[in-house]
């Protein structure tokens, strides 16, 4: 399986064709009500299975939220199936847009362009089943227990018996506390990339890949803003840069969708794309 295929209205693929670029926008605002909160309660149910204490259950609680509320994730969706009727319905105007089929290696190869200082995305396969997501995250919450376990964030819960402490010994144990936080969120962080690659079953009908960037809520400068119905959407465009294989190596047309083949044809020319493929959806779709 070497293409995968991003569905959009027909103004979306004259956008991607035309400037040859792609935008990762937002994936907290998209069409799923649950999208980036499966982690957590993924290591809430983790929680509640261990054997730590309550005050130690809320500290990780609380490392989790402060993780998830720094970041938020930008993405590009694709799918495995090139002609699915649900998704030109969901994705592609009901049926009058396109699924665009951008070959994999293609993607693998941009997503490593660029110098350290620049930002990249990578590209994930979405998972769905419940297994799956605690496969992918169990090691990470292991690590975090055998942290916890070390006894390091007790050093000075007991607040009346901290009091009465020597000076000296008061910021002995506080160091130890505080490195021991640090290292505490740092072996949460591995964790925050599969935010976004966690998805409901209901949505496995999709067989999605993503392309994921990141950026930081608070300070990235490396992200710019659409406005769209209701919201405003950050996101951050990636050209089409020549790295080895064509970008695009197919086009479906929708079930709904008028344009003639020699049109596409004569855009794809004037905009250099070579060797594509066009075809027409087999949906009997009105």
């Amino acid at each position: 399986m070497d293409t995968l295929y991003h569905y959009c209205s027909t103004k979306s693929f004259l956008d991607i064709i035309s400037s040859r670029a792609i935008r990762l926008s937002s994936l907290s605002l998209s069409n799923d009500t649950m999208e980036g909160q499966l982690v957590s309660r993924i290591f809430e149910r983790f929680l509640e299975q261990s054997d730590i204490d309550a005050e130690e259950k809320e500290y990780v609680r609380d490392t989790i939220e402060f993780v998830e509320g720094m970041f938020d994730g930008l993405g590009f969706c694709l799918s495995e199936k090139p002609d699915t009727l649900s998704q030109w319905r969901g994705y592609a105007d009901d049926g009058r847009g396109f699924s665009i089929g951008f070959s994999k290696s293609y993607l693998d190869a941009l997503s490593k362009e660029g110098t350290t200082d620049k930002p990249r995305f990578r590209l994930d396969r979405v998972l769905y089943k419940q297994s799956e997501h605690e496969a992918v995250l169990r090691p990470i919450f292991e690590k975090i227990l055998t942290r916890i376990r070390s006894g390091e964030l007790k050093q000075h819960c007991h607040r009346g018996i901290f009091d009465f402490l020597p000076e000296a010994e008061k910021e002995k144990r506080l160091a130890i506390y505080k490195k021991s936080k640090g290292t505490l969120m740092l072996q949460f962080l591995p964790a925050f990339p599969k935010v976004h690659i966690l998805k409901n079953s209901a949505f496995s009908e999709e067989y999605e890949w993503r392309l994921i960037s990141y950026f930081s809520k608070s300070s990235d400068a490396n992200v710019s803003f659409n406005a769209s119905g209701d919201r405003l959407i950050p996101y951050r465009e990636f050209k089409l840069m020549p790295v080895g294989a064509n970008a695009i190596n197919t086009i479906y047309v929708g079930p709904k969708n008028i344009t003639p083949k020699f049109v596409i044809e004569r855009i794809l020319a004037k905009y250099e794309y070579t060797n594509v493929t066009i075809m027409r959806s087999s949906a009997t779709y009105r």
